[in-house]
């Protein structure tokens, strides 16, 4: 990267960092994608905070507004009254006739999405997977593994040396000399591209087997578009071995950074994002 995107990324980040973020981690939909698979539980209610409430409108139609909500969590439908309410933080579940609770379904992982539920798309050794390609444009993958940063491209500020370069962050390899680490610099950052927009539901990060204490403090970002305003903040990291984050995100694009680095290493033995 040159040196003015470099002084872009300084000077963003250091805005954003200047608070504590929110995890933002949801129920939500590819963008290429109105649609939605919704477990369903009959005479039941959430009792929570009701983000915002619909009327005459149908249960599926119910699914996709929390869906495409960021505050929704889950949804309370009334199917006499054809009301639909959007929650966005839970308490207690109670028995109550007519009402049902709408919930993402991921009782089915080996084909999820629309193409993919069709069947017969992929090997049977395969997971499929529908995503969005450049131009928003709806499709699907068959992978063979759930980690997809293993298709991904890594990029890094800059390089210590061949045998740290970023494409060892993604590589599965979790022994001790595979590592990837940047130079010791005032910005520092590692970024995967996952080449498609995936329906995440986790990110691993593992740390370095020495010199854990240097991850301390790196802010593990996300987005869908590799546009510097658009990622948000998943979670800060720690200087545990091993780091994970359910998160249930539309992305393509997963950034690990701090401002200032205060002239550290960034250092990390492995990043997975799982699907």
């Amino acid at each position: 990267m040159d040196e003015e995107l470099g002084l872009e990324i300084r000077e963003w980040l250091l805005f954003i960092l200047s608070y504590e973020a929110a995890i933002l981690c949801f129920i939500t939909r590819l963008p290429c994608v109105h649609y939605a698979s919704f477990k369903v539980s009959s005479n039941r209610y959430i009792v929570g905070k009701i983000n915002d409430e619909f009327q005459s409108i149908t249960k599926v139609d119910c699914g996709l507004l929390c869906i495409s909500n960021s505050a929704c969590i889950l949804a309370n439908y009334n199917n006499k009254e054809s009301l639909c309410q959007l929650v966005s933080s839970t308490g207690t579940e109670e028995i109550s006739f007519n009402w049902d609770i709408l919930e993402t379904n991921s009782s089915n992982d080996r084909n999820v999405g629309p193409y993919c539920e069709q069947g017969y798309l992929c090997l049977n050794t395969e997971w499929c997977r529908d995503v969005c390609k450049d131009n928003n444009v709806h499709h699907y993958v068959c992978i063979s593994n759930k980690n997809v940063a293993r298709f991904g491209i890594a990029y890094q500020s800059s390089t210590y040396s061949y045998q740290t370069r970023a494409a060892l962050a993604i590589d599965g390899d979790f022994t001790s000399n595979s590592y990837f680490q940047t130079d010791m610099t005032e910005v520092n950052w590692l970024k995967v591209d996952l080449k498609y927009i995936y329906t995440i539901t986790s990110i691993k990060v593992t740390n370095t087997f020495g010199n854990q204490e240097r991850l301390i403090g790196y802010k593990l970002m996300v987005s869908d578009i590799d546009n510097l305003v658009s990622y948000t903040e998943v979670a800060t990291l720690t200087s545990k071995w091993k780091q994970t984050y359910n998160c249930s995100k539309a992305i393509r694009y997963i950034l690990i950074t701090k401002v200032p680095a205060q002239n550290q290493y960034l250092q990390i033995t492995e990043l997975e994002v799982f699907v």
